[in-house]
């Protein structure tokens, strides 16, 4: 595959940003903004980006015109509005029926890089701009005007790529004026809904321990605390994987211990983590009625299957939605051999596994509170041995169900050893 060339590219990623920073910037529930003054500043910047990125695109082109197509655009002493007036000519050559407004458009935008790259105004450019129905104050430029430049931006984009597509040109009606309209959404604040609430709890929760473990990296490798300090190089290569992750949370420990600078704010954070946690809890588990009882139970039937090396035959749909009649019959036809279970105890476990699944889509809870609480606030660590008991045990489920469902293998044991392993011994 040829290799996308650099300012292609981070151009197109500077205006795919643009347009979701703005969207997210508009939408976002915890800050009011004065949509006039936030349209007026991305437009500009969506001025410079866009223009920066087609003229990207035309110098590739011109690196690969062995017609000299595009010689008149890229003369010297030329000016924009020949460099546009050419550029349109060439597509028209190159067989391609581009709209005429989007290349006066084009020069428009053009100009307006300019005046807000140099930030003066040019009489020609001016005058230009107005004609085009294009503010002569930067500071008006609106959300007409974004969805105007975005069309335009989208449209160039295209004829580019059909300059270099010859075989797709010729399906192409020629007696048809090419142009995509943009869709037009409008941005509304976001609201956020009690539905919402475990993903935005979750991602919180996220966003706590990778700062907390960062704190724990800078503790486990400063200088006095090094956990790998004592060993020589010929050692560590030796040194299994678990025994170097036991030997790096234990250096954390002991820097938390002697009050490592930031251990406070830490354990800070640590309490925020277990209020963040209840709340998820709540409304995840609790919400769905699982307990600690129905998770084990869960755990159990699916165990039984993994030893009993039963799975699912052939294609199959589970989905919680799906009415229990509709679940036995997946069972009765897809799932062959078990012993000593029955269809309605391995309908239930499936469910809970599909939840807890969901309520659980990656370790972020298992190491902010098995390895990362018993580190930062042992104390609280011991208060909370319940709950971590039940974060364990549902992240055993977790992987249960999954490995079920989606490999087919047994899990591996020795990994939830581990993690309860190591938080004993950091309780210790």
């Amino acid at each position: 595959m040829a290799k996308v060339p650099e300012f292609i590219e981070t151009y197109s990623d500077d205006v795919s940003y643009l347009i979701d920073a703005r969207e997210v910037l508009l939408r976002h529930p915890f800050r009011t903004e004065m949509k006039t003054l936030c349209n007026a500043s991305f437009c500009r910047m969506l001025a410079v980006f866009m223009i920066g990125s087609i003229e990207a695109m035309l110098q590739h082109w011109k690196e690969r015109d062995q017609k000299g197509i595009l010689e008149k655009y890229f003369k010297e002493n030329a000016s924009n509005g020949e460099r546009v007036q050419s550029l349109y000519e060439a597509f028209k050559k190159a067989g391609i029926n581009v709209d005429k407004e989007i290349f006066e458009d084009y020069l428009a935008i053009k100009y307006l890089r300019n005046i807000i790259v140099h930030a003066r105004w040019k009489p020609h450019e001016k005058e230009w701009l107005k004609i085009r129905g294009f503010p002569t104050d930067t500071r008006k430029l609106s959300e007409k005007h974004w969805h105007r430049m975005l069309e335009v931006n989208q449209n160039m984009m295209m004829y580019i790529a059909l300059a270099g597509i010859p075989e797709l040109r010729k399906r192409l009606p020629k007696e048809k004026m090419i142009r995509i309209p943009i869709k037009q959404k409008e941005i509304k604040r976001m609201i956020i809904t009690r539905k919402d609430l475990p993903d935005v709890i979750y991602r919180n929760l996220a966003n706590i321990a990778s700062e907390i473990y960062q704190f724990i990296v800078k503790a486990a490798t400063s200088k006095k605390y090094g956990w790998d300090r004592e060993f020589s190089t010929k050692t560590l290569e030796k040194l299994a994987h678990r025994d170097a992750k036991k030997l790096f949370y234990m250096a954390a420990k002991r820097a938390v211990e002697e009050n490592y600078e930031g251990t406070l704010s830490s354990r800070q954070l640590m309490k925020d983590a277990i209020f963040f946690w209840n709340l998820y809890k709540q409304e995840t588990f609790a919400k769905n009625r699982i307990k600690l009882k129905e998770i084990k139970e869960s755990l159990k039937i699916l165990m039984k299957l993994h030893q009993q090396k039963v799975y699912f035959k052939g294609p199959f749909f589970w989905d919680k939605k799906l009415p229990i009649e509709t679940k036995l019959e997946i069972i009765n036809h897809c799932l062959k051999g078990y012993k000593g279970l029955s269809k309605i105890a391995i309908v239930k476990s499936l469910e809970i596994g599909e939840l807890t699944y969901t309520f659980m889509p990656d370790i972020t809870l298992v190491s902010l509170f098995a390895i990362y609480l018993p580190i930062i606030d042992p104390e609280n660590a011991r208060k909370l041995i319940n709950e971590v008991r039940f974060i364990l045990t549902a992240w055993k489920l977790r992987e249960a169900w999954y490995l079920f469902i989606e490999r087919h293998e047994s899990p591996n044991k020795s990994e939830w050893a581990f993690y309860e392993e190591l938080f004993n011994e950091l309780l210790a």
